[in-house]
């Protein structure tokens, strides 16, 4: 640095970024400090192998389920969840919205008393 200028530094990460992070940090840290995308300030925390062995049991009683396109968007989000995978789980959630939109309506509300 010239004389009289200070060295250029990154600003201390203290404010939590209002964003969500993205790229390779987006895997481990659930948010990153304001204009510092390389410091953690919230890591995600991976879920237990008690977790992971209920997630298997429900996988494995909708695998004796009907092979809807609710039931298998279901059972890749659970996959997705034990892989932390929230952007595929989202997509999957789009599926099931379709897949309910694409249902006839219930009458069972709409009943006329005589």
């Amino acid at each position: 640095a010239a004389y009289g200028e200070g060295a250029k530094q990154a600003a201390p990460p203290l404010l939590p970024n209002p964003f969500y992070p993205t790229g390779p940090m987006a895997d481990t840290c659930i948010q990153v400090a304001a204009g510092r995308d390389d410091v953690c300030l919230i890591p995600k925390t991976p879920i237990s192998a008690y977790e992971s062995m209920q997630l298997d049991k429900q996988v494995q009683k909708l695998n004796s389920a009907s092979g809807s396109v609710i039931v298998d968007s279901t059972k890749n989000m659970l996959e997705l969840v034990k892989k932390s995978d929230f952007t595929g789980i989202q997509s999957e959630v789009g599926n099931v919205e379709a897949a309910l939109a694409q249902l006839p309506k219930s009458t069972a509300g709409n009943t006329k008393e005589r």
